[in-house]
């Protein structure tokens, strides 16, 4: 059986793939979804964290070490930071991502631009293997177009002086890019390209994305960038990448919104695949990573092989009019999360929080997944995902999926994983459904195979997990989990309890009595009577008193293991 691993410490993650290939999804709803062992036990068909893999070297330093360290431009090495602790994922029961990082160049020479006239000139005659280096603090205005492959841009000295995540306070550190016309502020037209400690920011009314990778582009490290718009402009987009073998990693996009939509902090438009987004502290009005969102993609460019690990997905409380911080612009917003067009999709070490109704739509909802109107037809839509050990906070709503529209391929074979959902309404967002999960039809879409386990979400208001139709749901699984069952609890087309889902079973339900949901499930009729540690302050642990302490499918507590969560989770949202 396959199986994804999930390493996070200090807000890096990464998972090993595998050649294994695909099981029968019926087979693994049948079994517990966390009999994985762990990495530090031998693991069949899985190799490991310690031993070679696939003839690939492994990561021996940091990937911030050097301009080649981790990232060998033959080997595709994949992201496994050796210094991680280690965390196990569910086994999807299907094949997952192998997103290796993208090749990059081998340097050759270092071309100096110290001023926006030697930096034109420096990009016009670049050669293969040039690495173009800007100087720190200094401002360059204008646009910039790369058109040749294997070079590589950065602020001079930026490697060693900005060793982690960037954030504006390294800004002094950093070659600033500005733009205030109609073009992006850097486009990359050329594949093996990479961008490292660089300050991009537009103060146009209304701007293209800032950076933007071309259509054909491959293997572009786009590393350590502060990208941001301004408090006051329209931005279409923070980061939109058009080509497969990209990575975002360790940088901080802010300020991205639009009047007219919520926009995203990372577009992943016509990309194909692999994509990797690892480390990042993304703010945007829109999702701060959206996967695929036009009818016009062909099937060649859906997202595949997607990883997107140890983000910090958020958006500030000046945006938000109850708040008393608030600076007077009602950005439309939308999900945090949003996953339309793509196949193979790990989302997993993330913090996502800050959601809240909008005149947009979607705006309340932490996650929205599914093809929506995008799907090309006859293309394959949502399908082979995992979301695990992620953090949900301040959202009205925990997870929207949409099951597609005719023509589109089902949503197929999800998981979700080792989440906590807390609280899902808050008394400063809470005019949503207050539902952990809805699972909407579209005019004939359909869900194919959808497990959640070992997830805690005490706080729903209305629903704990809604379908608008159980005839479009194929094999949905809910086991091993606290939920709040809210006012109408777990229900399918109108029905409640296990009539109307099926799959529910060893699970700890908060609320009224409701209908039967299986003899391995246990009830209690308020918060305080769950056995959680401390509620008030967020402590959500199971303690060996709780009525939930021992009734999971392997004997455990139901729930997610949140201490380890917080170990998965340091340093993604500080």
């Amino acid at each position: 059986m396959l199986a994804s691993l999930l390493a996070a410490s200090c807000g890096r993650v990464g998972y090993v793939p595998t050649d294994a290939p695909a099981t029968d999804l019926d087979a693994h709803l049948d079994a517990p979804m966390l009999d994985a062992p762990m990495l530090d036990s031998p693991m069949q068909d899985v190799p490991m964290l310690d031993a070679p893999m696939m003839d690939a070297p492994m990561l021996d330093a940091p990937i911030d070490a050097g301009p080649d360290a981790g990232l060998d431009a033959g080997m595709h090495t994949p992201i496994v930071p050796v210094e991680c602790m280690r965390a196990p994922l569910p086994d999807l029961g299907a094949e997952l991502p192998t997103a290796p990082l993208p090749e990059v160049p081998r340097e050759t020479r270092i071309v100096s631009a110290p001023d926006t006239a030697s930096l034109r000139t420096a990009l016009a005659t670049a050669l293969e293997g040039d690495v173009i280096e800007l100087e720190p603090g200094v401002s360059y205005r204008s646009e910039y177009v790369v058109t040749t492959s294997s070079i590589t841009i950065r602020t001079r000295g930026v490697e060693t002086a900005v060793a982690s995540r960037v954030t504006p306070a390294d800004a002094p550190l950093l070659a600033r890019l500005v733009t205030g016309g109609s073009l992006s502020g850097l486009s990359i037209e050329a594949s093996k390209v990479r961008v490292v400690g660089l300050e991009l920011a537009t103060d146009a009314l209304s701007a293209p994305s800032i950076v933007r990778t071309a259509v054909g582009t491959s293997n572009i490290v786009l590393d350590r960038l502060y990208v941001h718009g301004s408090a006051s402009h329209d931005v279409r987009a923070g980061i939109e990448i058009n080509g497969p073998s990209t990575a975002v990693l360790r940088s901080d996009v802010r300020e991205i919104h639009a009047i007219d939509a919520p926009r995203p902090a990372i577009l992943v438009y016509t990309s194909g695949g692999p994509i990797t987004i690892l480390d990042n502290r993304l703010e945007a009005s829109g999702e701060g990573v959206v996967l695929g969102t036009e009818s016009a993609l062909d099937a060649a460019s859906v997202p595949h092989d997607v990883a997107i690990c140890g983000n910090h997905l958020t958006r500030p409380l000046t945006w938000y009019p109850m708040d008393a911080s608030y600076a007077g612009t009602a950005w439309p917003v939308g999900p945090l999360l949003g996953l339309y067009l793509g196949q193979r999709v790990l989302a997993a070490g993330n913090v996502i929080e800050r959601a809240w109704p909008s005149a947009g739509g979607g705006g309340a909802r932490g996650i929205a997944l599914g093809p929506g109107n995008f799907a090309p037809a006859g293309a394959a839509t949502v399908a082979d995902v995992v979301l695990a050990w992620n953090h949900v906070r301040d959202v009205p709503e925990g997870m929207s999926f949409y099951a597609g529209d005719a023509g589109t391929l089902p949503l197929a074979r999800v998981v979700v994983s080792q989440s906590l959902f807390e609280p899902l309404v808050s008394g400063r967002f809470g005019a949503g459904t207050g539902r952990i999960l809805q699972v909407l039809d579209g005019a004939a879409g359909a869900v194919s195979g959808l497990v959640i386990e070992h997830v805690t979400a005490p706080g729903a208001v209305q629903n704990g997990i809604v379908t608008e139709s159980v005839l479009s749901i194929d094999r949905l699984e809910v086991r091993d989990s606290i939920l709040a069952l809210g006012d109408f609890g777990l229900a399918g087309g109108g029905i409640a309890g296990v009539a109307g889902l099926g799959g529910l079973h060893h699970l700890g339900l908060i609320g009224a009595s409701l209908a039967d949901y299986g003899v391995s499930s246990v009830r209690v009729s308020a918060l305080s009577d769950a056995g959680f540690a401390d509620p008030a302050m967020a402590d959500w642990r199971v303690m060996a008193v709780s009525p939930f302490a021992a009734i999971s499918t392997t004997g455990g507590p139901a729930g997610c293991d949140v201490d380890r969560l917080a170990s998965v989770l340091a340093g993604v949202a500080p």
